[in-house]
């Protein structure tokens, strides 16, 4: 899976920089983004192969047209929920 590219979107830096740790360690290309407006532009130019979103961003959640153009996407994604106790 070596070059495979993954696009981070967090509004936390310390998950950005682990994710880019721990996943530029396993020979993936990372891009970080940290809010739901620069994923979205971000996106079309880097034509990720595995999109990691913190669902609860606050531009992501409070915009329609964001979650629409991301349910589009044309490749996985996983995301990350707030842990519960």
């Amino acid at each position: 899976m070596s070059g495979n590219r993954v696009l981070v979107v967090d509004d936390e830096d310390h998950i950005l920089e682990l994710a880019r740790l721990y996943l530029s360690r396993e020979g993936y290309q990372i891009e970080t983004v940290a809010d739901g407006s620069q994923a979205l532009a971000r996106f079309g130019q880097v034509k990720p192969d595995l999109v990691v979103l913190d669902i609860m961003l606050p531009t992501l959640t409070d915009s329609p047209s964001a979650r629409r153009s991301a349910s589009r996407a044309r490749c996985p994604s996983s995301c990350s929920r707030p842990a519960t106790r």
